[in-house]
């Protein structure tokens, strides 16, 4: 069975372009917002876009184009997708690792 493809969320393709930049992703949204409307922005003026993109809401448009120019290349486009995959690993086998290691007290009890 083949394991469809999913698209890098907005989340993945921003975290990816932040990191490609050596940035956050806040100063980011600053560089997407200036770039897109020609002035730079308070950090009280981007407290709201970014509040609401970190709860799991989309990221603003201007945001979201400034980073998929990093996404151009289908090799960078795999490349989040990899990342993404490795992420998910690297935080659920301590999960794991901690759930065995207190299966195994539990046993020996």
């Amino acid at each position: 069975m083949k394991r469809e493809r999913k698209s890098p969320t907005d989340a993945d393709i921003i975290g990816f372009a932040a990191r490609r930049l050596n940035i956050g992703e806040f100063e980011l949204f600053i560089r997407a917002y200036e770039e897109w409307y020609g002035e730079k922005p308070t950090e009280a003026m981007m407290e709201p876009f970014f509040g609401t993109y970190l709860k799991g809401a989309a990221a603003p448009f201007w945001a979201r184009h400034y980073a998929r120019r990093f996404m151009g290349d289908p090799e960078l486009r795999e490349q989040v997708v990899q990342e993404k995959r490795v992420s998910s690993a690297v935080y659920f086998i301590p999960l794991i690792l901690e759930y065995l290691l207190i299966m195994y007290y539990l046993v020996r009890a």
